[in-house]
């Protein structure tokens, strides 16, 4: 017969070997989980068409100012200088890749993080910035924006 240490010492064994295993289910269904989402097909999100973003309605942008949108390539930096006149830029300083602001009163894109500054075409005013900020094409069509990313 068994005594008690060796009843005991088998049952803490056998909830060892259950947690165990537990443990060991767990991480191979995060495994899985990683393959799954590695090798599976990408998502387009609703506003992405190709290399064109759709970047709202020309009605969100008061003339002489900007709005910054949401892009998985990057954000985009969309500027209205005339009734049906939009520019767009890569939202991110050439520096360090900080995200950029528009300056709506002396209508100039700015990097928060180290002070550099760009004009309204994307060249470089002043700061560390070492060249001028990527340049989208850019329409309005039916008083929507469009611009081509690639």
């Amino acid at each position: 017969m068994e005594t008690e240490k060796e009843v005991a010492r088998t049952s803490r064994r056998s909830f060892l070997d259950v947690l165990g295993a537990a443990f060991l289910s767990l991480w191979g269904v995060a495994f899985l989980g990683v393959i799954y989402a590695y090798l599976g097909a990408p998502r387009r999100r609703e506003n992405e068409s190709g290399g064109t973003l759709r970047a709202g309605s020309l009605d969100r942008i008061p003339i002489g100012d900007a709005i910054v949108v949401q892009h998985e390539s990057g954000p985009v930096l969309v500027a209205r200088i005339a009734e049906v006149e939009v520019l767009a830029f890569s939202a991110l300083c050439t520096h360090v890749k900080c995200v950029l602001r528009w300056n709506r009163e002396n209508q100039t894109i700015v990097c928060p993080c180290h002070g550099g500054a760009f004009d309204a075409s994307g060249n470089v005013l002043y700061g560390p910035p070492p060249r001028p900020l990527p340049k989208y094409s850019a329409e309005v069509r039916d008083a929507q924006i469009f611009i081509r990313l690639t």
